[in-house]
């Protein structure tokens, strides 16, 4: 159940322009086992970009989820559940990046903040469009919501302001620009985030 959950949200986000492959969904008793990287995790996307592989405790909140996409669940949506909801549009999103496999550490560490950024962009509309949720923390509008990356969501709805011009991070330019970022390749990316880099040189 969690596979049809994780393939129908993929088709959703590539709906609204995020260039996700269908997925495929692992999963392990918990990922701790793997190393000290991996402590804590809840689920992360091989190398290649082709499967997410997840703890099992986190397959199974996806796979609850399938009966509120269906429109049966009669109890509201619990805040554990709209944060699962965020942790599998993060993993898509990740399946959607040109270069997993051979990002730089650098890379590395602004594609969790692109991926948490665009995450955080797309949860408000994935809980009502696809799960009817109503209510709940308001993700788009509150910007104290940053994720698991707060410092990197921050600085790259930051970029997005300085390239756009736009008046405020959640404006529609910036979003498309964060959207855009992520669906760039490495080079692609590179040169985003040097025009930035530009624009605030000449402040």
């Amino acid at each position: 159940m969690a596979q049809q959950v994780a393939a129908r949200t993929a088709a959703w986000l590539s709906g609204i322009g995020l260039r996700i492959p269908p997925p495929t969904i692992q999963q392990m008793p918990n990922l701790d086992v793997l190393g000290p990287g991996y402590v804590g995790a809840q689920a992360y996307v091989d190398p290649q970009g082709r499967q997410i592989i997840a703890n099992a405790a986190n397959v199974r909140i996806w796979a609850g989820l399938q009966q509120r996409m269906r429109g049966r669940a009669r109890r509201p949506m619990s805040a554990e559940a709209m944060d699962q909801v965020g942790a599998l549009n993060h993993e898509l999103i990740h399946t959607g990046s040109k270069s997993l496999a051979t990002q730089t550490p650098d890379q590395r560490f602004w594609e969790e903040g692109i991926t948490e950024a665009v995450s955080a962009d797309v949860l408000p509309a994935a809980l009502r469009q696809l799960y009817g949720a109503r209510g709940g923390r308001n993700f788009y509008k509150d910007a104290r919501y940053t994720g698991s990356f707060p410092g990197r969501v921050k600085s790259i709805r930051q970029m997005s302001v300085y390239a756009t011009g736009a008046g405020k991070w959640n404006d529609r330019a910036a979003r498309v620009w964060r959207r855009d970022l992520a669906n760039a390749d490495a080079d692609q990316r590179a040169q985003m985030m040097a025009a930035v880099n530009a624009i605030r040189a000449q402040r």
